[in-house]
């Protein structure tokens, strides 16, 4: 229930949803859910959502709310972490995405200890490599795209494949869901998106909450140049 400057950044969002013509969404709830479901509830939002309970989000992973998430429904969707402003653009883009796995990618210089790059064979992405805020250094064989942004299309097929190995889980330590995504790379077919500058940011700490401060409105103004396409429920 962060805010910037003074609206909430779930309100943001669900706006960038919108631009994007989403239809509906699934949001699980973890510490402070009766609030958000309060403020979704008061907020009058037009998007048709679920609200997903996480009672065990003190003692189970994120994974556990991935599960949750993924396993509502069948069918291709786009998984989003709740910390994550990205302009309207890159959803329209991933729903126009054939590929059973789209990931979505900055290949702008990364910064000095990003959490995962993306490597490609040069035909599709092919690996995950992360590096979870450590300083970054590669020089294998394959291409870097970028860096990975934490927003990700998946298909029906790969859809079942991700809450199957989900459902595997201990739902303890490290969250494996990016794991997961990087071994699909191997058994389904791949594309990335790039949102090279394009202002994006994921805000895992009190310097990303200001820098989403400052590059909020160019967050949705840059959804709004670009126009709408299909939706993207």
């Amino acid at each position: 229930m962060l805010s910037l400057g003074g609206r909430r950044i779930v309100d943001y969002q669900l706006d960038i949803l919108r631009q994007a013509g989403a239809s509906s969404l699934t949001v699980v709830t973890g510490h402070g859910g009766p609030q958000l479901k309060d403020h979704l509830a008061a907020a009058g939002h037009e998007l048709e959502y679920t609200v997903v309970d996480n009672t065990h989000y003190a003692d189970r992973n994120l994974d556990w709310s991935a599960f949750l998430a993924l396993s509502q429904a069948p069918g291709g969707t786009i998984y989003m972490e709740g910390d994550l402003l990205v302009p309207a653009i890159a959803f329209r883009k991933l729903w126009e995405s054939q590929a059973d796995l789209t990931i979505v990618v900055d290949s702008s210089v990364p910064s000095a200890r990003p959490d995962t790059l993306v490597l490609s064979d040069g035909s599709q992405p092919r690996q995950l490599l992360f590096f979870e805020h450590e300083v970054a250094h590669y020089d294998g064989p394959m291409q870097v795209l970028g860096e990975l942004v934490c927003l990700v299309k998946v298909s029906a097929p790969a859809r079942e494949y991700v809450v199957r190995a989900l459902g595997e889980q201990p739902f303890i330590g490290p969250m494996q869901l990016y794991r997961i995504f990087d071994e699909a790379l191997s058994h389904l077919s791949a594309a990335v998106i790039d949102i090279k500058g394009l202002p994006w940011v994921e805000i895992d700490n009190p310097e990303d909450l200001r820098r989403a401060g400052d590059i909020v409105d160019s967050v949705m103004e840059s959804g709004l140049r670009n126009g709408s396409s299909r939706p993207a429920g």
